[in-house]
């Protein structure tokens, strides 16, 4: 995820020549839509090799590295540096070790689902109305988390842009207000299945099963969200916190896109749950869409191809880099035949993995780098899928609320004024807490699925 970013149009020659940093993004933007085309026609089966979509990832990640934060750069030039150091290492160790299409379409699907979601806040509606007044109080800080959990479940950060923009003053938000989006956007990431991290925990663990990763998350997402609600409830500005107005219409298209998901995937388990969800979430759209709009809404289509869907070149560039950084430490793991730090991975070593994964994400790095290294280490050793796969749902959501450059903090802090280190600091008490809940759903998950 990565926040919005608004470069000016600049002068045009008569009106008609587009200037060209627009015309970079466009390019950009059809890239990406043809990765999620791609990647959709290589996950259902169709005769197009996984790295065609990865291809297209990364000529868009080329055209909008200049768009990414300096973190965001900085952090990708290092996993392709390493990455790439290690394969080639590999290759000359054992040269049938190291293939470069892995690299290149490692996490073509996951984003893939990533810009396919985003394709539902065009049809996606708040259900307030205009002109209503701001509920206050501890209930409407309730109203707040839960309006923001449900519209991110299935638009992501567009839910924050939705429940943001209604709620602040002058641009910018009150501490509560801005702690309680980010703690219920953090914890819809440990049970909505449209989320990166819940596909990032299926790829990364090699195949963890979804009922198993949404069975552990939601008893955490429900301690996320009742310890946050006890804390900041108690905070004396709690009484004058001004909320979200929610509304059951608004509640359709998310539970829609769920249940139409299930009843698929229900159908044809063998499809990926990221192909499913880079299919459903632009057919929905469409469909409701032309019901709308008509023969408007194809110009609506090429308009959010071209000025939105380059937005995400952040999180295009990171994981673009992430798939060589996990191709490159698994296959010089392989060529070196190194021993991984533990005998075995189990409950204590998966506390161990979760709490390495939030130290470095304090430090400054994404969780995605450090679910990336770990894989590489984990996965030879023929370890439990849905083990690895919750250990590394639960490092994703604490890692995007303590570290100071998540996508996450960098968007608010771009969007609403609010310096990203102090989330870190805001929420230390909270990581604390969500690690500590995380050890008995971890011993858990280990004693059903042995």
């Amino acid at each position: 995820m990565s926040a919005a970013r608004n470069e000016p149009a600049g002068p045009e020659s008569d009106g008609t020549i587009a200037p060209r940093p627009a015309v970079t993004r466009a390019v950009a933007g059809y890239l990406i839509l043809a990765l999620i085309l791609t990647s959709v026609g290589h996950g259902v089966g169709a005769a197009v090799p996984a790295w065609i979509p990865g291809a297209c990832g990364w000529l868009a990640a080329l055209l909008l590295v200049r768009a990414s934060s300096l973190v965001q750069r900085l952090q990708a030039v290092a996993m392709i540096g390493i990455g790439a150091a290690v394969l080639a290492w590999s290759t000359r160790h054992a040269p049938a070790a190291a293939p470069l299409a892995d690299a290149i379409s490692m996490n073509q699907a996951i984003m893939a689902m990533i810009a396919a979601v985003g394709f539902v806040r065009l049809v996606s509606r708040s259900g307030v109305h205009t002109g209503e007044a701001l509920p206050v109080g501890r209930r409407a800080l309730a109203q707040t988390m839960l309006g923001t959990t449900l519209f991110g479940a299935v638009i992501n950060v567009s839910a924050m842009v939705i429940v943001g923009d209604r709620i602040s003053r002058a641009g910018t938000l009150t501490r509560l207000q801005a702690l309680a989006m980010s703690r219920a956007f953090a914890s819809t990431a440990l049970w909505s299945p449209f989320f990166a991290v819940m596909v990032i925990a299926v790829v990364y663990s090699g195949g963890a099963r979804l009922p198993v990763l949404i069975a552990a998350g939601v008893p955490l997402a429900l301690v996320s969200l009742g310890y946050t609600l006890s804390e900041l409830g108690r905070a004396p500005e709690a009484a004058g916190f001004e909320g979200y107005p929610i509304h059951g219409r608004a509640l359709v298209l998310p539970a829609s896109l769920a249940a139409l998901m299930l009843i698929v995937h229900a159908l044809a388990p063998a499809i990926a749950i990221a192909t499913l969800i880079a299919m459903l979430a632009p057919l929905l759209t469409l469909a409701i869409g032309l019901v709308r709009h008509g023969r408007r809404f194809a110009a609506m289509l090429d308009a959010y191809v071209r000025h939105e869907l380059p937005r995400m070149g952040g999180e295009i560039v990171l994981f673009s880099a992430a798939g060589v950084l996990a191709v490159g430490l698994a296959h010089a793991a392989q060529a070196s035949r190194l021993l991984p730090p533990f005998a075995a991975f189990g409950p204590l070593q998966a506390v161990l993995v979760v709490f390495s994964i939030a130290l470095s994400c304090v430090a400054g790095l994404h969780p995605l780098v450090g679910i990336a290294a770990w894989s590489a280490v984990l996965l030879p050793l023929g370890s439990q899928p849905d083990l690895l796969g919750v250990t590394f749902l639960v490092s994703g959501s604490i890692g995007v609320c303590v570290s100071p450059f998540s996508g996450l903090h960098l968007f608010l802090q771009g969007r609403y004024g609010i310096p990203s280190h102090h989330f870190t600091v805001w929420n230390a008490r909270y990581g604390i807490v969500m690690l500590a809940a995380a050890v008995p759903v971890l011993y858990a998950v280990d004693y059903a699925t042995r």
